[in-house]
C-alpha cells in the first residue's frame, strides 16, 4: 500500500504488471519510458517465458500499498507451524514476529495456488521507486478543483512486483501479517496469469483503468479479509478499512482509494470464496458503471465526438473517457456525498479533449446521459458545484447543454472558451475549434494556468 499522498498513475502496463496494496492503498507514479517484453507476460494459464525475480532490477515499476489499519499492539502471532505447515521453512525475518513462510502457505492455500514463493525485503526500497510516494495530479484534475490530499500516516506498507514483496512494519503484527497477505495475494494473481489479457491489451482510458484496477487491488483485499476472518482476531477487515477510510477521505484521496474500495465491495458480491478469484477475471465489467452497480443495464458507450480544429492553433493533446466513477468522485468535492451518486448515476458516455496552445490549457468534456432527465441533474449539479468554488478555476469554465442527453463541459482562457463550438449532429457531437478575431489580443491579456505537461496514452486521474 502507498501513502495517501500518492496519485493514482499513468501508465497502464506497469499498474497492471507491478501490482500492490493493502488498506488504505494507491498506486505510485512510474516511469512511463519502461517497456514490458514479450516473454514477460504471462499466459492464461500463468506461464511466462522470462520471469522476473531479480530485485536489482533498474526498470523494475511497483505499485504501493499503505495501511493504516487501527488496534492495539497483540501477543506475537502463532508463527510456529500448525498441521499443514510442518515442514516449512524457519522465518528469515525473526523480528517480524510471523513467519512469512506459513503465512505464504496459507495465503496459497486459499486461492488453491501452487505459484513458487516470492522473494521477501523488509524495510528495503526497491530500485525505482525513490518518488512512489510523491503527489501526482493530472491537469484536468486541477481544472475540476479535485485535489485536496490528507498528509500521509503512518502505518504498516508494502509493495509487491512479480516475484518479491517488499514490506516496511510499522504497526502491530497483526497488521503487518495483513499487508504481507495482500502483497501475497498481488504475487499469486500475477503468477497464475490471472489478468495476462490486459497486460497484452492494456486499457486506454481513465474509466477502463479504473476497472481494472479495481479488480486486481479488490482481489487482493478480499483474499485479506478471508484470512482475516480465519486467522486474525485484533485488525478489522480491510474492506471495513478502506470504506471507512474512501468515506473519509478529500477527493484527490478518493481518486486512490476508490478502486479498493469498491472493487472489493464487487468482488464480495461476485464470488464466495478466494479459490474463485480467477473467475473475477474472465468476464469483468467494462465500466466503473458495471463495477458500481453489476445489476444495471450496462451503459450504452456510444458516444462519438468529431473535431475539427484545422483554423486553430489549439491542438489536441490527448482524449479520455473518464467514467461514472470519476465524475461521482470530482462532484462529491462541493457537493453531498448522496448528491454525487444521483448525478452521476444516469452516466451513459463521455469524452474529454485536451488542448493547448502557446503553453496554455482548455478542455472540452462532453458527457451523454441514458436521459433527459439524467442530463439535467448532472447539468444542475455542475452547475451547483461551480456556485459553491472558489478557486482560479471556476471563472474559466462554463457548462453548455448540447442536446436532451449531452451536457458539455468546457474549461480554458477566455479565448478557448470563444473558439470552441460543441453542437448535436446525428448521433454524434461535432466539436469545432476555431480561432476568434481577437486571439492576440486575448492573449496578452490571460494569464496562463497551464498544468504540467501530460505525456503517453494514458492520463493521470
Amino acid at each position: 500500500m502507498v501513502s495517501r499522498r500518492a496519485a493514482l498513475t499513468v501508465l497502464a502496463v506497469a499498474l497492471l504488471l507491478f501490482a500492490g496494496c493493502t488498506a488504505p492503498s494507491a498506486t505510485p507514479d512510474v516511469d512511463d519510458s519502461s517497456e514490458v517484453e514479450a516473454g514477460d507476460v504471462p499466459d492464461e494459464d500463468g506461464e511466462s517465458d522470462d520471469e522476473q525475480t531479480d530485485a536489482d532490477n533498474d526498470d523494475e515499476q511497483t505499485d504501493a500499498d499503505n495501511d493504516d489499519a487501527s488496534g492495539e499492539p497483540t501477543d506475537a502471532t502463532d508463527d510456529g507451524p500448525d498441521d499443514a505447515n510442518e515442514d516449512v521453512e524457519p522465518s528469515d525475518y525473526p523480528d517480524l514476529d510471523l513467519n512469512e513462510n506459513v503465512v505464504w502457505n496459507d495465503v496459497t492455500e486459499l486461492i488453491g495456488s501452487d505459484a513458487p514463493q516470492p522473494n521477501l525485503f523488509v524495510d528495503e526500497m526497491p530500485p525505482g521507486t525513490s518518488d512512489a510516494f510523491e503527489p501526482q495530479q493530472s491537469d484536468f484534475q486541477k481544472a475540476l478543483n479535485a485535489t485536496e490530499t490528507a498528509s500521509g500516516g503512518n502505518g504498516t506498507s508494502g509493495l509487491a512486483t512479480p516475484g518479491n514483496v517488499y514490506v516496511f512494519p510499522d504497526g502491530p503484527d497483526e497488521e503487518v501479517e495483513q499487508v504481507l497477505v495482500h502483497e501475497y495475494t498481488h504475487t499469486i494473481q500475477y503468477a497464475e496469469g490471472m489478468f495476462a489479457s490486459w497486460l497484452r491489451s492494456p486499457p486506454e482510458t481513465t474509466d477502463e483503468e479504473l476497472v481494472q484496477t479495481a479488480l486486481i487491488e479488490g482481489g487482493a483485499v478480499y483474499v485479506a479479509d478471508e484470512y482475516t476472518d480465519e486467522q486474525l482476531d485484533s485488525v478489522p477487515l480491510q474492506s471495513e478499512q478502506m470504506q471507512a477510510t474512501y468515506e473519509a477521505a478529500p477527493v484527490g484521496d478518493r481518486l486512490l482509494f476508490a478502486p479498493y474500495y469498491f472493487g472489493a465491495k464487487y468482488i464480495h458480491d461476485d464470488i464466495d470464496s478466494a479459490e474463485e478469484l480467477p473467475e473475477v477475471y474472465s468476464s469483468p465489467p467494462l465500466t466503473t458503471s458495471e463495477l458500481l452497480d453489476p445489476d444495471r443495464e450496462p451503459p450504452a458507450t456510444d458516444l462519438t465526438v468529431d473535431v475539427e480544429n484545422t483554423e486553430s492553433d489549439w491542438s489536441v493533446t490527448r482524449t479520455d473517457r473518464q467514467g461514472e466513477l470519476y465524475t461521482r468522485i470530482v462532484l462529491d468535492t462541493e457537493l453531498s456525498n448522496d448528491e454525487a451518486v444521483e448525478a452521476a448515476a444516469g452516466w451513459s458516455d463521455d469524452e474529454l479533449l485536451a488542448f493547448t496552445d502557446a503553453g496554455q490549457d482548455g478542455f472540452a468534456w462532453t458527457t451523454q446521459w441514458a436521459s433527459s432527465d439524467d442530463a439535467d441533474e448532472f447539468e444542475a449539479a455542475f452547475e451547483s458545484k461551480l456556485d459553491q468554488r472558489t478557486d482560479e478555476w471556476v471563472d474559466r469554465t462554463t457548462v453548455e447543454r448540447v442536446d436532451d442527453r449531452t451536457v458539455a463541459v468546457v474549461i480554458g482562457p477566455e479565448r478557448f472558451r470563444a473558439a470552441v463550438d460543441i453542437s448535436a449532429s446525428g448521433d454524434g457531437v461535432d466539436l469545432v475549434v476555431t480561432e476568434p478575431t481577437s486571439a492576440a489580443e486575448t492573449t496578452m491579456t490571460e494569464p496562463s494556468l497551464a498544468g504540467p505537461t501530460v505525456s503517453g496514452t494514458r492520463v493521470a486521474a
